[in-house]
């Protein structure tokens, strides 16, 4: 392996003694853990994707597409002349991402509902239980436009506190969920080392939030957590007309930052909505599991904290 660089890239010749299949570099290579590379040919044009691992010692280098010989003398291996393309953005989810959303809405619903008097056998736990798996069912229907957001408040009170028989009426409910959302709001707190990662990064990397919300009430968090004078763009399902997973909200990402795929990464909790979105519009994924989910796939990089902040730093930005 022979390895030089440009001011922008970074080239890398490579034997490929098996083509389209894994092959293990022999020589480190400080190009970034998970870069993303594209190999062309430079007789031919010819293009291919490269996902990489890249600087250690035996890291996975994998080959996916039609590859042909830049040049091969007689008897000589192919080799092929890799381009890493620098990175340039970072994206994040921003719900459990980078706002605390469970334990904002957990103290919330403990605050909201103190009023009441309810049997020992009701528990918080029980409670947030319950209103986590309302909030689920109904968030999308609420991207969807089928109810607004305020109804949907009022809604998942009235079904989450119906057996108590606590609010009355639907004035009652409505009241209440008010009430609650004044909690919620006051009692907002970024995940622990968000804020310290973006201030760490944007001095370098173009920074992205891609949420499936409402803008109002994401502009609206991002105030409040003091994140706003940190983001250079916010990409909502609302404005988008798109939710994560759909390829297209990332896309609209990456053209208001002026990023390509290979350029950017995207660091999120929910696997299906930002792991394998982010990978379906070829963007590098890392996964923030704070909650020891099992991980369906040991390839994608996996951070459990925003802290220690070199070590998540290093993680992301694979230096």
């Amino acid at each position: 392996m022979m390895l030089s660089r440009s001011p922008t890239s970074t080239f890398i010749s490579v034997d490929l003694p098996t083509l389209g299949l894994p092959m293990m570099l022999t020589k480190p290579a400080r190009c970034g853990l998970g870069s993303v590379v594209t190999a062309g040919n430079q007789l031919r044009g010819t293009k291919v994707r490269l996902s990489a691992r890249l600087g250690s010692m035996g890291s996975v280098i994998a080959a996916y597409g039609p590859v042909r010989p830049m040049a091969a003398g007689h008897g000589a291996r192919p080799k092929y002349l890799c381009r890493i393309m620098p990175l340039t953005t970072v994206l994040f989810d921003l719900d459990d991402t980078l706002f605390d959303h469970a334990a904002t809405a957990r103290a919330a619903l403990q605050a909201s509902t103190a009023q009441f008097r309810f049997e020992p056998t009701v528990t918080l736990d029980e409670l947030y239980r319950r209103y986590s798996e309302q909030l689920e069912a109904m968030h999308p229907r609420v991207l969807a436009g089928e109810i607004d957001h305020r109804t949907a408040r009022r809604l998942r009170f009235q079904q989450l506190l119906a057996p108590y028989g606590v609010l009355p009426n639907e004035a009652a409910a409505e009241e209440f969920a008010g009430f609650h959302y004044g909690h919620y709001r006051r009692l907002r707190r970024p995940i622990a080392g968000a804020l310290a990662l973006l201030k760490a990064l944007k001095p370098q990397y173009r920074l992205g939030i891609v949420t499936n919300n409402r803008t109002e009430e994401q502009q609206d968090k991002l105030q409040a957590l003091g994140m706003t004078p940190l983001i250079d763009a916010l990409i909502t399902s609302e404005d988008v007309g798109a939710t994560k997973p759909d390829p297209r909200i990332f896309r609209v990402a990456l053209e208001r930052l002026g990023a390509r795929p290979e350029e950017a990464v995207l660091v999120g909790d929910n696997w299906t909505a930002d792991v394998l979105g982010a990978r379906a519009a070829g963007i590098r994924p890392v996964w923030l599991n704070r909650f020891g989910a099992a991980c369906p796939d040991a390839t994608v990089t996996m951070i459990t904290s925003l802290e220690p902040l070199a070590e998540v730093r290093r993680l992301i930005v694979g230096a």
